[in-house]
């Protein structure tokens, strides 16, 4: 989830950048780079906003992994419990 996040946001902010278009052609994939003469940073934004996400994420992902179970908070990171025989 993570890198996901991470990627869809460095290619958000490289399209509101340099106005990047990706073309793909069955198994080839063609990057274009367009001039963007609009003035439109609604792109460039909307990556920015899904940094802030991102690095919520990133935060919750290295909060869990320091908190043991002996602290007195802990948060949930996903893992079922094992089954008992």
């Amino acid at each position: 989830m993570l890198f996901f996040c991470l990627t869809i946001t460095f290619l958000l902010l490289a399209v509101g950048k340099w106005g990047l278009l990706f073309v793909m052609d069955g198994a080839n994939i063609y990057l274009f780079v367009t001039a963007d003469f609009s003035k439109n940073d609604t792109i460039g934004k909307t990556g920015g906003g899904l940094g802030v996400v991102t690095a919520l994420v990133a935060y919750y992902c290295g909060l869990s992994e320091l908190l043991t179970d002996d602290d007195v908070f802990t948060i949930p990171v996903g893992k079922y419990p094992p089954k008992s025989a």
